[in-house]
């Protein structure tokens, strides 16, 4: 199994993905900054992994062989002004019948404290000023999943707001938060796929 990690940063997800699809399977994992690479290479030559090739790339610019049985990505269309055309950008990199994992984050949900803590709700105002600032889609976690599925599909109007099931061939996955619910999806998704 070949799994792309987009954004691998330093090599968190990557880690995850390379236990998964075990020493007969196949990790890349691409990050703009050279320096998350280098952190992440040492990380897994201390793990013992060699079923992983990181390399520096633009996300929506990666040149390397496609066919990919999964794609994965954390943290990453947040920071995308088009996080669309990313999720189109990996779509093509994943064999049709492929699985592309999103795990993102929507602050526009509001953050929760009970009792309530002024600092973390001055976090969340000074983040979501910053978001707004840089032109990213702040609800990328909340949208881009649906988004892709409409254009995708315009029966997906039914899909629900966290779990965008296969449709014709291409599957994709967000959740919001709750980043074990999306490891274990992931999880199953991966194991059941290397079952077949």
């Amino acid at each position: 199994m070949r799994v792309l990690d987009i954004g691998c940063g330093v090599g968190d997800v990557t880690i995850l993905a390379a236990d998964l699809v075990g020493p007969r399977g196949r990790v890349i994992g691409i990050d703009r900054d050279a320096t998350v690479i280098d952190a992440a290479r040492q990380r897994l030559s201390d793990l013992g992994f060699s079923n992983v090739d990181l390399q520096q790339h633009d996300h929506e610019a990666y040149d390397g062989p496609g066919d990919f049985d999964a794609a994965v990505c954390r943290c990453v269309l947040i920071h995308q002004t088009d996080p669309v055309r990313l999720l189109k950008a990996v779509k093509a990199l994943v064999r049709a019948g492929g699985v592309v994992a999103a795990h993102e984050m929507d602050p526009t949900r509001g953050v929760q404290s009970n009792p309530r803590v002024p600092l973390l709700h001055q976090l969340e105002t000074l983040m979501l000023t910053a978001f707004s600032q840089m032109g990213t889609v702040i609800n990328a976690g909340g949208v881009s999943c649906k988004v892709a599925c409409r254009r995708r599909d315009a029966r997906a109007a039914s899909i629900r707001r966290n779990d965008c099931r296969k449709r014709r061939g291409f599957n994709v996955s967000a959740v919001v938060y709750g980043y074990h619910a999306w490891s274990t999806a992931a999880a199953d998704r991966i194991r059941c796929r290397e079952r077949r």
